[in-house]
């Protein structure tokens, strides 16, 4: 009984952990996509106005960069609860020849 209660813990915990981890993920996309219509709002005000300096291009970019080590960082968050893939199998074919007949 105790291993049974144990495995029922055990699969409480990792249920636990994944949905803490998933909350933060969707936090974490919610946000960069707050950030990512932001900087597409910036980056059609800079076009209507002619064009972006350099200095301007830099800051987009640094977001842009900004954004995508946010949802690295969470995806890395989210392996880290989930279990290790198991292995995959491939199938293998026996080969035989096929041995003739004898009349």
């Amino acid at each position: 009984m105790s291993t049974q209660s144990s495995s029922i813990t055990d699969i409480q915990n990792s249920l636990t952990a994944l949905t803490t981890a998933q909350q933060k993920i969707s936090t974490d996309i919610n946000s960069a996509v707050t950030d990512i219509s932001a900087l597409s709002a910036q980056v059609a005000t800079l076009q209507a106005q002619g064009g972006a300096t350099p200095q301007q291009l830099a800051d987009i970019k640094a977001s842009i960069d900004q954004i995508t080590t946010g949802l690295s960082g969470a995806s890395s968050g989210l392996e880290a609860v989930l279990p290790a893939p198991t292995p995959a199998t491939t199938p293998t074919t026996s080969s035989t020849t096929p041995t003739p007949a004898t009349t």
